[in-house]
């Protein structure tokens, strides 16, 4: 006979087999669905070349476009976190991924240049309610100590399809045009929505399972803080006085808040213009400037894990050798080294000709994109760091505001800059707005430095 000690123990043993099979299902489910969604928000980029010669658009047109996706994607993204708090995710993440894929297919269908428009903005406007929704589930299946690794590897479907659209999408184009990669991607994104629908669970509750430390904890934390938010009506006053004087109404952090809109408006650019600008400008077959971009996301992997871990390592060192408590301002000494390998980066790619090394180009862009992901990357880490804990996620909120304005200026000001001037200018005007960046970081250092040298000394 088994004793009943043994008996508890052996079920709780098979309870938590049972809850990390269910989050690994859920985990891949997630996985695969955002993949396919951003395939589906990157077909449009790889999609431009085929309009211009098929539709007969003109760059400006295909601008209004992109910006249309990433005015209502700024949008969505203010209030999706309240809206997925309120709704089921099992149920609400399927919805949305039938909604896109709709939106998919009836951008594929459209005759009519606004149509396209309408139809781009709605896809940007459902696509904002997705990252939410998938940190919803993470948060509520994850134990504390691996909530990290989870939210990396959930990012890193991004980049995977990043990597999977170059040599996907340009096949698709060229043998059945530039229509059939929306259907595609309408139906990969029906498929993961009836994927999810059956695979999905809110939380490990909802199938009689244990909930265990790090989730626990963190639900505990959210009632405790709940309570001391209700508190007084004085001290949210006194609160809502304080995030604005830190955030909004001090000027420093905007300097960080600014270098961000930058590097997005680089990131977005790259992303939608980079296969024209190699088409038109250096004379690249569309095959080969679609292979450009997956060399950007390589770089873009690269320095979103190397640039982090490399400051973690610099801030790490600088506290034991100066035994002293690291501050946010020694992150940006090395962002400001690796802004300045962006302005050499983009000098040296308007110095290409345009029978210019096919190596040297790709070289360029992979260190493009490690140094634009990196400091991406980086700079929503400090901006949360150079504010006190409390108004931490409300600097991040802004900066993110701001990053949505430069990436809504990547779509019509970006052709029109291209029309009026040229894809040279537009790489001239990016050098400046590296070296603008590198101001701004150098600013905010000195500044920085400035005030906490008076407040040691008061």
């Amino acid at each position: 006979m088994v004793s009943k000690p043994q008996s508890i123990q052996r079920s709780n043993h098979d309870d938590y087999r049972r809850y990390r099979g269910r989050f690994y299902i859920i985990a891949v489910c997630i996985f695969i669905s955002y993949a396919s969604l951003v395939i589906g928000r990157r077909a449009f980029a790889f999609c431009k070349p085929a309009m211009l010669q098929v539709e007969g658009f003109e760059e400006t047109k295909l601008g209004w476009i992109t910006s249309g996706f990433y005015l209502t994607y700024a949008i969505s993204k203010c209030f999706a976190g309240v809206v997925a708090d309120q709704f089921s995710a099992r149920l609400f993440y399927p919805i949305c991924l039938l909604i896109s894929s709709i939106f998919c297919a009836a951008f594929a269908t459209a005759p009519q240049f606004y149509q396209l428009v309408l139809f781009w903005s709605l896809e940007g406007l459902i696509q904002g309610f997705a990252w939410p929704i998938c940190g919803k589930l993470l948060m509520h299946w994850c134990q504390s100590d691996e909530l990290a690794t989870w939210w990396s590897f959930l990012s890193s479907s991004s980049n995977v399809s990043g990597l999977i659209s170059p040599i996907l999408l340009p096949i698709v184009i060229r043998n059945y045009g530039w229509r059939w990669c929306f259907y595609g991607a309408a139906t990969a994104l029906i498929t993961t929505a009836i994927l999810n629908f059956f695979c999905l669970v809110d939380s490990p509750i909802d199938i009689e399972l244990p909930q265990y430390d790090g989730v626990k904890q963190r639900e505990a934390d959210a009632k405790q803080k709940s309570k001391t938010n209700l508190s007084t009506k004085k001290g949210q006053v006194d609160d809502q006085i304080n995030w604005l004087q830190v955030v909004v109404y001090d000027p420093l952090p905007h300097c960080l808040y600014i270098a961000y809109m930058i590097s997005v408006l680089y990131e977005k650019s790259l992303i939608d213009w980079l296969q024209l600008y190699l088409m038109q400008d250096k004379q690249y077959s569309e095959v080969a400037a679609a292979a450009a971009i997956g060399t950007y996301d390589i770089g873009g992997i690269v320095g979103t894990l190397t640039v982090g871990y490399v400051s973690d390592s610099l801030l790490a060192w600088k506290k034991k050798d100066n035994l002293k408590t690291s501050q946010a301002s020694d992150r940006v000494p090395f962002l400001i080294f690796i802004s300045s390998m962006c302005v050499i980066a983009f000098l040296m790619l308007l110095l290409q000709p345009p029978e210019g090394s096919m190596i040297i180009i790709h070289a360029l862009l992979l260190i493009l994109g490690s140094t634009i992901c990196g400091i991406i990357s980086v700079l929503g880490v400090v901006s949360m760091e150079s504010v006190p804990a409390s108004v931490a996620g409300r600097s991040h909120t802004i900066l993110t505001l701001y990053g949505n304005f430069g990436g809504i200026c990547s779509g019509y000001p970006v052709s029109l800059v291209v029309k009026m001037f040229g894809w040279t200018q537009l790489i001239r005007l990016f050098a400046v707005l590296a070296l603008f960046q590198v101001s701004c970081l150098l600013i905010y250092l000195t500044f920085k430095k400035s005030r906490t040298e008076k407040l040691k000394q008061s």
